[in-house]
């Protein structure tokens, strides 16, 4: 299923199946809570956040294509930097990275609004 991918493309791919299926599972539970509750607000955030990942995920594979030309063709340094592949693997990396802070903070949040502490 997945032979013609490098493996930084399998590792996109795994990410989206992870980000989702916590998305996923948050939009189920959203109907068992009640809305404008700290838990409501947790759960829709994870299903953003995890559709933010999809999108973006998405977006690089439909544009992989083109990014690999861009890097093929020996006329601009620049280009390549700004819409290469590299820079767009990079970008979406950064955007994994900040929606899974945001999710930190997100259940920073829920534990802080129910008075719960580690320490």
């Amino acid at each position: 299923m997945f032979g013609g991918l490098q493996q930084k493309d399998t590792i996109l791919v795994f990410s989206v199946v992870g980000f989702g299926s916590v998305a996923l599972v948050a939009l189920g539970e959203l109907s068992n809570v009640e809305p404008g509750s700290p838990l409501f607000k947790f759960y829709l955030n994870l299903v953003f956040g995890g559709l933010t990942v999809f999108y973006a995920v998405f977006i690089h594979f439909g544009t992989l294509s083109y990014t690999r030309k861009v890097d093929q063709r020996k006329n601009s340094k620049l280009l390549k930097k700004l819409v290469g592949e590299k820079s767009s693997f990079g970008f979406i990396l950064a955007i994994l990275a900040g929606v899974l802070v945001f999710w930190i903070y997100n259940f920073s949040q829920l534990m802080d609004a129910y008075g719960l502490e580690f320490f």
